[in-house]
């Protein structure tokens, strides 16, 4: 088994995609890899998806399932001016924080 804390943060694009080639080769041989990402491609690429807030469980299922199953659109907001735009978007429409479920 291999845990990986975020393991391509801060990585370039070119050497992320081989670093998940190398993590492929070693699954597809039988080693279990637990990793945490920020980055929703990578998170597409495994077997199943735990989305955390605060330590509690938002949503566990496989990738293929998760952006649909989190019902709402999903929006990522610049480091800059996060809770203004935040709360433009609650206050904006149908919009949901899934940080405060």
């Amino acid at each position: 088994m291999i845990l990986l804390d975020e393991p391509t943060t801060g990585v370039d694009p070119v050497s992320r995609r081989d670093f998940w080639r190398i993590l492929y080769e070693l699954a597809a041989e039988g080693v279990a890899i637990l990793t945490s990402t920020a980055y929703l491609d990578e998170a597409e690429r495994c077997h199943r998806v735990l989305l955390l807030h605060q330590g509690k469980v938002l949503f566990c299922d496989t990738p293929v399932i998760s952006r649909p199953g989190l019902g709402k659109a999903c929006y990522r907001l610049p480091r800059r001016n996060r809770g203004c735009c935040a709360a433009s978007l609650m206050g904006g429409g149908n919009f949901e924080s899934y940080a405060h479920r």
